[in-house]
């Protein structure tokens, strides 16, 4: 506590925190946490010289920048008085200095996974309600080890977002740490060893894997008692492997090669017996989410196919060492002719019998947009066995491996270029939802499948997606009242598996518009709420596959010519072609209430500012859009048949629930998941 009268323009006392790591070198800083009476030393002595020093300035006001270098000098004349220069221990070469220097690596490297579990741990439960106040001591502990006061924080951030500012705080203090324990491991990558397999022989990719490798062990295990010891328990398991106990850095180098001698006098191995391997070993190293490994499967099953082979002189059996450019152009080619596995007999199919099958039946090639997935899954898994698994293998061998090029070249000569999305004419969404929901239908769809009448109007009337549909809980449904007017919306989010939202602009409020109140949405919501369901829709295991048989089918029967145009999508593109047009709300000059508009509709759209890849705009205000999306009306649609339908279904339309939450905060933000995997 500094007294004021020390510190310009204050009238109270300065509680005044400043973290250590600002004022020296990261090595002495990690020194002194594994020396607490060195620690005790230098806080000693900063405090008697800054008392001195306030002293000695008493006609002169300070301000806290001052007090702050103040310190930092004291801190480097202490460091170099002391003769504790980090450095002093890698000079020295004496046995003496050794031990000490392995000790304060272990209690270093201790620390800061000790750290690392805690904070883990801590992230990985943030919306356990047990946990919000260690999660609030924690993020209180890290603000006073910052330049902040915990006091600046209050005046900064309002009640309501506080617990939310301790979880970001308590998250960027685990991103620290564990930039921190990189840094550590590029240091010190002869402890690491045993994590490292020897094909991989680059020291960037050493660190790199030996990181990925502790850091997904450690998260896996209870805290241990040594660190260091623990890594030599948990090393690759492979002949290969190169341990460090107790070897100078001579005889590690000696060892290494003497074991790639070794491998290079042995005779390579049938490579294609070992594909599942690999393949298994490269999708855990990507750690991507659940649907793109699916893809990664579907792509690198093809590989694994081309190099079995299919018996005949033509498609040998082939080794993946030895692998040519002209392999790479027959695979090329194969691809490039392969059906797609969309249905009950393509599914069982290699990819030679799917070429074969799709030139005999002329049928269609894969989509542009998915070959190019499948061409960076194939292209990036050969970049992972040629840095990590083999490095004498040629890199560049798959860049001659452009299937999207071959096959856009073939669709043109063919005339069988890619359909492109487009919405529904206006004309074929009043068809199908005569047709589809006629009365005789609707009762029973209301009765069996509720989520294929809504889903049709959530995606043509609101912009969702079926993803975003399919999983929504009944609490996700909240209500906002404001100045007499209701509105209902929906608080979407993906803090509950299976919820999984498409990116970060996904995460929204959906504002519930009159004309899908008056279509029974509540009188709906209401049974589930009294049935106790936690899902605002009952799925199978395949999730929303039943909701897009039902919307294909029907389709299919009301629009043959125009099935590959046509799809769910379709309606989300009818949304924003509607909300986003000139003819929308034309009664608006004021080029700041227009841009207002457009950021709001944006909000509703999940879209950002400009793109998907822009500024994020937050949630819109429940009521602001529900005004927004009644001026539509019923969307140029007649459902006063519909209407009367549902009308005599439920009896009674329900206008309000009075269980329905109306003092969540629209406002707060959801938890959003990382979906990016580990790159090679």
């Amino acid at each position: 506590m500094i007294h004021h009268k020390y510190i310009k323009n204050r009238a109270s006392n300065l509680n005044y925190r400043r973290s250590l790591k600002l004022c020296m070198e990261e090595d002495f800083y990690y020194y002194l946490e594994s020396n607490k009476d060195e620690l005790i030393k230098l806080l000693n002595n900063i405090n008697e010289n800054l008392t001195r020093f306030l002293k000695e300035q008493n006609d002169t006001e300070l301000t806290v920048s001052d007090i702050n270098l103040f310190i930092n000098k004291t801190v480097t004349n202490y460091v170099e008085k002391s003769g504790l220069l980090p450095t002093a221990f890698k000079d020295n070469q004496s046995k003496e200095n050794e031990k000490i220097e392995k000790t304060n690596q272990n209690q270093y490297l201790q620390i800061l996974t000790v750290k690392f579990k805690e904070f883990d741990y801590l992230c990985k439960n943030l919306d356990k309600y047990e946990l919000r106040d260690k999660i609030r001591i924690k993020a209180i502990e890290v603000i006073k080890q910052s330049d902040m006061s915990f006091e600046d924080v209050l005046s900064k951030v309002s009640v309501d977002n506080l617990q939310k500012f301790y979880e970001m705080t308590v998250k960027s203090k685990k991103d620290v740490i564990l930039n921190d324990l990189k840094t550590y491991i590029r240091r010190n990558i002869e402890l690491f060893y045993p994590l490292v397999p020897i094909h991989i022989t680059e020291d960037i990719a050493k660190v790199e894997e030996a990181y990925y490798q502790y850091i997904n062990i450690v998260s896996k295990k209870p805290i241990q008692k040594n660190y260091l010891k623990f890594i030599k328990d948990n090393a690759v398991k492979s002949e290969n492997t190169i341990s460090s106990n107790d070897k100078t850095q001579e005889q590690l180098m000696s060892d290494i090669i003497s074991i790639l001698n070794q491998e290079s006098n042995n005779t390579s191995h049938n490579n294609s017996l070992e594909i599942n391997s690999l393949i298994e070993k490269y999708i855990d190293f990507r750690d991507s989410s659940k649907t793109v490994r699916k893809r990664q499967v579907l792509s690198l099953n093809f590989l694994k196919e081309f190099l079995k082979g299919n018996g005949t002189t033509e498609h040998p059996t082939l080794n993946l060492k030895d692998l040519t450019e002209n392999d790479i152009k027959r695979f090329t080619n194969l691809f490039s002719n392969a059906t797609p596995k969309s249905t009950k007999k393509t599914r069982k199919m290699n990819l030679f019998q799917l070429a074969e099958y799709r030139v005999k039946n002329d049928l269609d090639r894969y989509k542009n947009n998915t070959l190019e997935m499948m061409q960076y899954d194939i292209q990036n898994f050969w970049k992972y066995v040629c840095k990590y698994i083999d490095n004498r293998l040629n890199p560049s061998l798959f860049d001659a491996f452009d299937i999207l090029y071959l096959t856009s070249q073939a669709k043109y000569k063919d005339k069988q270029e890619d359909s492109k999305l487009r919405g529904f004419t206006t004309n074929e969404l009043q068809t199908f939802v005569d047709v589809a929901y006629s009365e005789d239908k609707l009762r029973r769809i209301l009765t069996d499948s509720p989520r294929n009448f809504f889903c049709f109007f959530f995606a043509y009337m609101l912009g969702t997606r079926i993803a975003e549909f399919t999983y929504i809980r009944t609490s996700d449904i909240k209500k906002q009242i404001k100045d007499g007017e209701i509105a209902y919306y929906i608080y979407l989010n993906e803090d509950v598996v299976p919820q999984s939202l498409k990116n970060k602009n996904a995460h929204r409020n959906i504002p519930i518009p009159k004309v899908l109140i008056e279509l029974g949405f509540l009188n709906y919501l209401n049974l589930r709420i009294k049935r106790e369901k936690e899902w605002l829709w009952d799925f199978s295991s395949s999730g929303y596959g039943s909701i897009s048989v039902f919307f294909q089918r029907h389709i299919k029967n009301l629009f043959p010519k125009e099935k590959k145009e046509l799809q769910l999508r379709s309606l989300r593109k009818n949304f924003a072609s509607k909300v986003f047009s000139e003819d929308y709300n034309t009664k608006e000059k004021n080029p700041i209430t227009i841009k207002s508009l457009e950021q709001n509709l944006k909000r509703i759209m999940g879209h950002a500012e400009g793109s998907t890849t822009g500024v994020y705009l937050d949630r819109i205000e429940p009521i602001v859009g529900k005004n927004l999306l009644d001026t539509l009306g019923d969307y140029d649609l007649n459902l006063e048949e519909i209407k009367s339908y549902i009308g005599n279904y439920y009896q009674n339309i329900l206008t309000d629930i009075d269980s329905i939450d109306s003092s969540f905060n629209w406002k707060k933000k959801s938890n959003i998941k990382p979906k990016k995997g580990r790159r090679v």
